[in-house]
């Protein structure tokens, strides 16, 4: 069991960044930002909380998390194994599919647990039934936790090993095992990092264009000028997400991968 340090796997990223930022930067414009832009142009609700009920943008939006799941195993790539941007695209999509078998298997015991008690709950938000109430609770609370160990570092064990679904879901319960705390503490730092720049950049960007051109409308230039921005600001911790998150990964398994050089595109 391989006791984690943050701050040393945050030195290497910040090194790796610097390092090979172009690389990063390519793969993250390509495959997280400019797909996520175009969909918030479409879809300006969503950046602004709400959700597409339209068919055609829910299609959209599948296509944009195999892109982005695409994008991540192709920047943990580049940011464990020598390469090219390509390579590690072409890579991250042979190991998609692994990638989204493992998460089904991990998620859907707990989407049919929680079938029976969470329609309750969203039904009545304000005076939720207590029993379904307790039960959503417990069964999110217990996905998080088994989350932390079977999916967190899923994406770069699946860009620096082979396997199925199943081989992936085990190593990565190997990987973590002793380190849930740090883990989470790491998990926890990113989101609500994540979380309140893009809140705060849509707040003040929102206001500002609802001010001076009314409402946001989906295909016009307020969309674009809302969505481009959260678009890059969303591509940024992804990208340090994910390199992070490889070198996590290099600690946890022991293996003395290199870094992709500065060189090749």
């Amino acid at each position: 069991m391989a006791k984690l340090s943050l701050s040393k796997a945050w030195d290497e990223t910040r090194a790796a960044s610097a390092t090979d930022g172009k690389l990063y930067v390519a793969i993250a414009l390509a495959l997280l930002a400019l797909p996520a832009t175009i969909f918030g142009t479409l879809a300006p609700e969503v950046l602004l909380g709400g959700t597409p009920e339209n068919e055609r943008l829910q299609l959209v939006f599948c296509v944009l998390l195999l892109l982005s799941a695409i994008g991540r195993i192709a920047i943990s790539r580049l940011a464990l194994r020598h390469g090219t941007v390509g390579e590690a695209i072409n890579h991250g999509i042979r190991r998609l599919l692994p990638v989204a078998g493992a998460f089904l298997l991990y998620i859907v015991p707990f989407v049919l647990l929680l079938a029976p008690f969470l329609p309750k709950v969203m039904a009545s938000p304000q005076s939720p039934p207590p029993d379904a109430l307790l039960a959503s609770t417990v069964i999110l609370l217990a996905a998080f936790i088994v989350g932390v160990r079977l999916v967190l570092v899923l994406v770069p064990v699946a860009a620096a090993e082979d396997g199925g679904p199943i081989a992936l879901l085990k190593r990565s319960w190997q990987l973590t095992r002793g380190n849930w705390w740090r883990l989470t503490a790491f998990l926890a730092v990113f989101f609500i990092a994540s979380i309140l720049a893009s809140r705060a950049l849509g707040y003040v960007l929102g206001g500002v264009l609802l001010l001076v051109s009314g409402p946001i409308k989906a295909m016009t230039l307020s969309s674009l000028i809302l969505s481009a921005p959260l678009a890059l600001v969303g591509a940024a911790f992804t990208t340090l997400f994910s390199v992070m998150l490889a070198r996590i990964y290099v600690q946890l398994s022991g293996r003395g991968l290199a870094s992709v050089p500065s060189s090749g595109t």
